[in-house]
């Protein structure tokens, strides 16, 4: 019985799958606080804690 054991070799980095959530999320956030932003310009209430819960 040997001690030695092959693991497979870890990725590169993240798969394109997880760049695509990332950046699915990062854009939703974005159009999120733009959506608000205009909002609050218009002059309608639009709690900040709202924009920080969804952007969390």
């Amino acid at each position: 019985m040997t001690l030695a054991h092959a693991h497979p070799a870890p990725a590169a980095g993240p798969d394109l799958f997880a760049w695509g959530l990332a950046l699915a999320g990062t854009a939703a956030a974005i159009a999120y606080w733009w959506a608000a932003g205009r909002l609050r310009r218009r002059g309608d209430a639009w709690p900040r804690w709202r924009a920080m819960a969804f952007t969390a």
